[in-house]
């Protein structure tokens, strides 16, 4: 019978001379980028982009939650990263763009309710983004499919990204 081992335990316990396992790997500290976003008086168009927040180089993705109100008829959000600015020696992006990599087609027509992609895996569905380590900073995004309808401005949009760094 083999025996075979992560990278983590392999550089820590069976190398010879060992390395160190690195921050974020092991007890790294759980951080939290929070947005909120009140929703507009008029309504983003199919492929409208809302920018929420930075992740920076090096965080590792644990989950995304996004809370969303009755944003009326047909909507349909992704939540994603934009291609990184930093680019690599080739003059293409570290991190490519992928709009729905935290959440996909997400129904906010319905009343008021929460996403997260820890519910999403749980329930089978895994999202791209779930454990990313990026190499570059991104922006988190909002990426509109089906455009909402609702201009309640009192309405807020708002969620997380739960990450570590290493």
């Amino acid at each position: 019978m083999a025996t075979i081992y992560s990278k983590q335990y392999q550089d820590a316990y069976v190398d010879v001379p060992s390395n160190k396992i690195r921050a974020g790997d092991f007890n790294g500290q759980v951080q939290f980028a929070f947005f909120d976003l009140s929703v507009p008086a008029v309504a983003p168009s199919n492929a409208d982009v809302v920018k929420l927040c930075k992740l920076p180089k090096g965080a590792r993705v644990l989950d995304a939650v996004l809370v969303l109100p009755d944003l009326g008829d047909t909507t349909v959000l992704d939540l994603g990263w934009a291609a990184s600015e930093e680019l690599d020696s080739d003059g293409v992006a570290v991190e490519a763009a992928d709009d729905d990599g935290l959440l996909a087609a997400i129904d906010g027509d319905v009343a008021a309710d929460a996403f997260s992609m820890q519910a999403l895996a749980e329930a089978g569905t895994i999202a791209a983004g779930l454990l990313k380590k990026f190499s570059a900073e991104v922006d988190i995004q909002i990426t509109i499919d089906d455009a909402w309808t609702s201009t309640t401005t009192t309405d807020t949009i708002k969620g997380y990204i739960k990450f570590v760094l290493g």
